[in-house]
């Protein structure tokens, strides 16, 4: 009778024990869970900024590969405007010097 009184005690003190350990794995697994989802909110929102940063530099890429477009289209047509000019002289000089050679034959 003694043993059944003892071991129903060593039962409900076991069951106990087990039940704590029970408690506090829950406790440490939902608190685990938490931390997960918090660090996993904080990756996300530094990826979301990581694209927006992207997309930025790509917008400043692209309007400074305009800018630098619009720069070489002004400098080639001030380039083939200074070739244009100076080609128009060199013209204006033959065409004097031919006019003048002609002026000298009809001279003779």
């Amino acid at each position: 009778m003694l043993e059944r009184l003892f071991g129903k005690k060593r039962k409900i003190k076991d069951d106990v024990i087990v039940t704590a350990v029970v408690t506090q794995t829950s406790a440490l697994i939902n608190n685990l869970h938490q931390q997960i989802d918090l660090r996993f909110k904080e990756l996300s929102a530094q990826v979301k900024e990581v694209e927006l940063g992207l997309a930025q530099m790509e917008t400043k890429l692209l309007t400074k590969d305009l800018k630098d477009k619009q720069a070489y289209g002004l400098l080639h047509y001030k380039l083939h405007e200074a070739k244009n000019s100076k080609l128009n002289d060199e013209i204006r000089d033959l065409e004097e010097q031919l006019n003048a050679k002609k002026n000298a034959l009809k001279d003779h």
